[in-house]
């Protein structure tokens, strides 16, 4: 063999072992990136597998909340039935003005018997208030009737404003509220009654019981408030209160053959014959077949006190029908009893 031919098979195997080499570490570098893609691949894989279990997850959620949406229009399908199968509501309202100058005590009073669960130690007056409640509720044949009664508190001293609310409304009951003392007295206070005797003088009363409050008006109740001031019996602290207050009450009496008059003494602090001025009104404002059962029972209660008081008897409350009751005999103020402390 020439040298030639020699050297040209040197070369070929050495180009050969070049090839060998570069197609092997082609082949390495290949083989790593495939190992590569097999790991991002299996990435892909267990998250796809974490997506289908999220997708399944919330599937059942949404399963779950269809249902509850599903019982919630069944609900609210089932409560829209009920509502156009219950009565209508009516509403009857009875408007009490309660008057007085400031610090007599009108909101004390006030919330006893409108807004049972008011704290009377936290009430702030005010110039004008308004309180509701709902005396008795009622079925007819049109549906359910709420008598309800609507205290307008007239406070401090502006009797312009209070005329002027009077003149501007329909009024069924009038409450005017006097006092014998300011709240921090502990007594009597002769200068306190006398002011508040000027301000309710006869020509006051010409204006608060005009014409237009007449026509609607069914009765005026005077409260003498705070007696519990007065150190004596029960019996002798109201008929002193009224003495003190004789010339408001007799002047009060001249319009009784005109409107029904009532004068009650008591404490609005302690409770005292508050409640007494509530049935009057419920008395005089609603007709008897309006009583529901509450109303009865409470209006028994007031019936027992002022048996085991000794006042005026009053006639039973038995119903004489369906929504009828007997009307009451007029009430009589329960006496107060005698304390230290202002009311």
């Amino acid at each position: 063999m020439s040298l030639a031919a020699a050297l040209t098979i040197i070369a070929v195997a050495v180009i050969l072992l070049v090839l060998l080499l570069v197609v092997g570490l082609r082949a390495l570098a290949l083989g790593r990136e495939l190992d590569s893609l097999a790991d991002v691949f299996a990435g892909i894989e267990e998250e796809r597998d974490a997506t289908r279990a999220r997708m399944t997850a919330a599937a059942g959620e949404i399963k779950k909340f269809t249902g509850w949406l599903e019982a919630a229009e069944q609900e609210n399908a089932w409560l829209r039935g009920e509502l156009e199968r219950r009565p209508a509501v009516a509403r009857k309202t009875y408007r009490i003005f309660t008057l007085g100058l400031e610090g007599t005590g009108k909101t004390s009073l006030t919330l006893k018997w409108a807004n049972p669960l008011g704290q009377v130690g936290t009430v702030a007056t005010s110039k004008k208030a308004r309180y509701e409640r709902v005396v008795s509720r009622v079925r007819t044949q049109d549906g359910v009737t709420e008598h309800v009664f609507e205290v307008h508190d007239l406070g401090k001293e502006q009797m312009v404003d209070a005329l002027a609310a009077l003149m501007g409304e329909e009024v069924h009951a009038l409450l005017f509220v006097v006092d014998l003392c300011t709240n921090a007295g502990h007594g009597v206070e002769a200068e306190r009654v006398k002011q508040q005797l000027v301000a309710f003088q006869p020509p006051a009363f010409q204006y608060f019981l005009g014409p237009k409050t007449m026509a609607a008006c069914k009765t005026v109740v005077l409260f003498i408030n705070k007696v519990d001031v007065i150190a004596d019996t029960p019996a002798m602290a109201e008929e002193t209160a009224r003495k003190l207050y004789r010339p408001l009450i007799d002047d009060l009496l001249r319009y009784a053959p005109l409107i029904d008059v009532r004068v009650v003494v008591g404490s609005a602090r302690y409770g005292h014959s508050t409640h007494l001025v509530f049935a009057h009104f419920v008395e005089k404002l609603l007709p008897p077949n309006t009583y529901d059962q509450g109303l009865l029972q409470f209006l028994q209660v007031v019936r027992d006190e002022a048996s085991t008081a000794q006042t005026a008897p009053i006639p039973s409350l038995t119903p004489n029908g369906p929504g009828e009751t007997e009307p009451l005999a007029p009430l009589r103020q329960d006496p107060p009893r005698g304390s230290r402390s202002g009311g």
